[in-house]
């Protein structure tokens, strides 16, 4: 009886120790919930459902999210541009290949609408001619076809109202995010441009220096 008791005793004490285990590690692993919201993405798009104040509730393929305009933000409009809007003075944001002639066959070009000249940019166009851009290096810059060119418009908060679609980007707060750029356009066209988009307003590191050698 007494060996059994022990054998009792034990094994109600082994399932107290798992017992107590398991809510120890419920408490301290993060739920679903937690976890998407650790994970938020830097940027939303969706159309807008309402607009309160600096709050905008977003229609999102993951369901509604609320975006905070921050007191900075900057609202643009987008719209596909053509090789004939790129003209002298502009700032603009070149993507492409340099080939053997010295040409870099721009794949894309953003046209800012300030004169905020993002680490990626060639510098201002001097000249145009023949369907290609000179910039400020003295690099032509070829244009085809095939090359996407987008018009970034600066506009005011107005512009963001129910039923139009927007991109906004900045931190996560929480569930919502705190949007320091908001671009508005047309579904297709966002859609299509937001990888450049997001290239042209994402925030920008400086180029790291290397330490002299010794």
């Amino acid at each position: 009886m007494l060996h059994r008791a022990r054998i009792a005793i034990l094994l109600g004490a082994t399932a107290l120790t798992v017992a107590s285990v398991a809510l120890v590690y419920a408490q301290v692993r993060p739920s679903g919930e937690q976890r998407r919201r650790r994970f938020m993405p830097p940027f939303a798009m969706g159309k807008v459902q309402s607009v309160s104040g600096n709050k905008v509730v977003l229609q999102t393929q993951r369901g509604t999210r609320t975006v905070t305009l921050s007191k900075s933000v900057k609202v643009q409009w987008v719209a596909v541009g053509k090789p004939s809007d790129i003209s002298k003075g502009q700032t603009t944001l070149v993507q492409g290949i340099l080939d053997k002639d010295g040409y870099l066959n721009a794949t894309s070009v953003v046209i800012l609408p300030t004169a905020e000249m993002p680490i990626q940019a060639i510098g201002q166009v001097y000249d145009v001619r023949n369907g290609g851009a000179r910039f400020g290096i003295m690099l032509p810059i070829r244009t085809t076809s095939q090359t996407r060119i987008v018009k970034l418009s600066a506009t005011s908060t107005k512009a963001i109202k129910p039923g139009v679609t927007i991109v906004a980007l900045g931190r996560p707060s929480g569930e919502a995010l705190e949007a320091n750029n908001v671009v508005v356009g047309t579904e297709q066209i966002l859609r299509s441009l937001i990888p450049i988009i997001m290239q042209t307003l994402r925030p920008r590191m400086a180029p790291r220096m290397r330490p002299p050698q010794r």
